[in-house]
């Protein structure tokens, strides 16, 4: 008996389960050799299940004419992770494995001609990794595809970096080299195409090398910017545009305030160009722009610790100010130039004199100008000659460090405006020394005559001749005799050196100043002659100087400089009527008051003395006999 159940037993082992009855031999046989990866026999699939995922993959794979090993292995990979993730039941695991499948089968065959493709590479031993994983594919070994496949990307990535950094060096190289002969093209003074090479080298430099491209486009504008002080003003636009439109976005806050400071501080330059050469309210915005470039630059240069450049932008924005004072009216001006005065001072303590001496000496020329701004604002009282006097200062402090040959720009700009400022000391003190500041102011300009010529800088040439013009007709007045003769001849000789320069077309502000000058030296010398005749002669002179200044001028546009014109031509007729002119040469004086008046609309006692003037001319105008 217990024979028997042990041969029962046994068979049992060995009989189909009852679930299996009547599904065929082949499939039962399929059931009894499946094999389950564990991952998947944990969520409970059955064997029965499993095998019936496999028929499906037999049955997909001849479709789809793909290695069934690999179909198979795919399946199983998918049924794991599936399984992993906990989120399917037995049955539904099932199925999601069986709807992957047509997929699967579809990657298998765009992964075997991908495959067919890379095995011609022309690389032996690339191509053989590739048929190496195409076989391993076919049998199943999926991983070890892979493998292989991660070998020869990781392979083609180190190579690609490779070149990549090959490429990225050339392209540092080339952007190098265009930039280099943007520097030959500065050179050659050929500034617009220095622009277009640092252009074309920031578009070739590696998009990653930000800090280079910054620097090819601040080299791109501060060529466009010589071009425009130099060439074309147009190009000032473009340069303008340059900062605005392509280099500021690449900036960042976190860039070194050093680097920031320093194309602010360029930006400004630009800013400032513009604005000097616009007078209307566009040229002021330019400038009020410029002032708050220079003053964020001064914050980053002093941020970073670079006490020089702080004190560089300090003393450009001492400079800056003193233009806006110049186009604000009295209060506000005094007000600019005293912010104007602190920047000055925190130049020259800032820079150093000993290892950066042109810099500071610029730094005292700027501050010079300053003072001397404020002494002519101020025109009287307590400070002015004090403001004069420590504007010469500053000039000699520059001179002191300043000579042709290591600054020749520089020298001759300090050298003509401490003539200036000495020549103002020189006319607001009426005493001997006065004489000695006038002598003095005139050797300044020869200094400078001497090394400034026609022909190598007509402007300055022409403005140091204008200014000494102007000095020796004051001069003059103050001597006597024939020293008095001779200086006022050199002063007409000056003015008529600065009227070669200045035309009434190309610079007629300048050149109704040059007119207005000679009338007043003609005044003088009419004020001097021996007689009447003379004084009429130098007289009608001065007349047809100042109707000359006065006809590039109108109300409208410059109504203190017209009505000045209208005050001189005034004073004149009324003299000309007293040396016989007529009532006629009197009315014509009552007409300039009248123009004057109503053009300056001045108050206090200039109004006092026009409304006397004019009322002595029609007076006169309708006397019998000169008064």
């Amino acid at each position: 008996m217990k024979r028997l159940r042990a041969v029962l037993m046994l068979g049992a082992l060995f009989a189909a389960p009852a679930q299996f009855a009547g599904v065929p031999a082949s499939a039962r046989a399929e059931v009894r050799t499946a094999v389950i990866p564990p991952e998947i026999a944990s969520a409970g699939v059955t064997i029965e299940q499993w095998a019936a995922v496999r028929r499906e993959v037999r049955s997909r794979a001849a479709q789809a004419r793909v290695s069934e090993q690999a179909l198979l292995v795919a399946a199983e990979f998918t049924g794991a992770r599936f399984a992993a993730s906990g989120r399917f039941n037995a049955l539904a695991l099932q199925q999601a494995v069986l709807n992957a499948l047509e997929g699967q089968a579809e990657q298998i065959v765009d992964l075997q001609q991908r495959l067919d493709r890379l095995m011609g590479d022309i690389d032996p031993a690339v191509a053989g990794m590739f048929a190496r994983a195409r076989t391993a594919l076919n049998e199943g070994r999926i991983r070890e595809a892979d493998r292989l496949l991660t070998s020869v990307s990781l392979s083609d990535l180190a190579g690609l970096q490779r070149a990549d950094a090959e490429v990225e060096r050339k392209r540092v190289r080339a952007a190098e080299t265009i930039a280099s002969r943007g520097q030959v093209a500065f050179l050659q003074a050929d500034f617009r195409g220095a622009a277009a090479h640092y252009e074309r080298a920031e578009a070739v430099a590696p998009r990653s090398a930000r800090a280079r491209r910054i620097g090819y486009i601040e080299e791109q504008g501060l060529a466009l910017f010589e071009h425009g002080q130099r060439v074309d003003t147009s190009a000032l636009s473009d340069a303008r545009a340059v900062f605005t439109d392509r280099l500021f976005p690449l900036l960042r806050p976190d860039d070194l305030a050093s680097e920031t400071g320093r194309i602010r501080y360029n930006f400004a330059l630009v800013l400032v160009e513009i604005g000097t050469r616009d007078a209307g309210e566009a040229g002021l915005g330019s400038l009020n722009s410029a002032r708050r470039q220079l003053e964020e630059s001064s914050d980053l240069f002093l941020r970073a610790g670079n006490t020089s450049q702080w004190g560089s932008a300090q003393s450009r924005l001492a400079s800056l100010l003193r233009v806006l004072a110049e186009r604000r009216p009295s209060f506000e001006a005094a007000q600019l130039l005293s912010q104007a005065l602190l920047a000055g001072d925190n130049a020259v303590n800032a820079i150093p004199r000993a290892s950066a001496p042109i810099s500071w000496a610029a730094a005292q020329v700027n501050r010079g100008a300053v003072l001397r701004a404020r002494a002519t604002l101020e025109r009287s009282g307590s400070n002015w000659f004090s403001d004069l006097r420590s504007s010469a200062e500053a000039y000699r402090a520059a001179l002191g460090l300043l000579t042709f040959d290591n600054a020749p720009e520089d020298w001759a700009a300090a050298e003509m405006n401490l003539a200036n400022a000495v020549s103002l000391l020189g006319e607001r003190e009426r005493s001997a020394s006065g004489i000695a500041y006038l002598e003095d102011a005139a050797r300044g300009y020869d200094r400078v005559l001497s090394v400034v010529s026609e022909s190598n800088n007509p402007q300055r040439w022409a403005m140091v001749h204008l200014n000494r013009g102007r000095l020796l007709s004051v001069l003059g007045e103050r001597l006597s005799g024939g020293a008095r003769q001779t200086t006022w001849n050199e002063a007409d000789a000056a003015l008529g050196q600065a009227m070669r320069v200045y035309s009434r077309l190309s610079e007629p502000q300048i050149w109704s100043s040059v007119e207005q000058l000679r009338c007043e030296l003609y005044r003088r010398r009419a004020n001097g002659a021996a007689s009447a005749t003379e004084e009429s002669a130098w007289l009608n002179r001065a007349r047809a100087a100042c109707l000359s200044a006065s006809s590039v001028l109108t109300e409208a546009a410059e109504p203190q400089d017209w009505g000045r014109s209208h005050v001189f031509l005034g004073a004149i007729d009324m003299r000309l009527g007293d040396l016989g002119g007529g009532p006629a040469i009197y009315r014509r004086a009552a007409d300039h008051f009248r123009n004057a008046l109503r053009s300056i609309n001045p108050s206090g006692e200039a109004r006092a003395f026009l409304s006397r003037s004019l009322a002595d001319a029609e007076a006169r105008s309708t006397s019998p006999t000169p008064q």
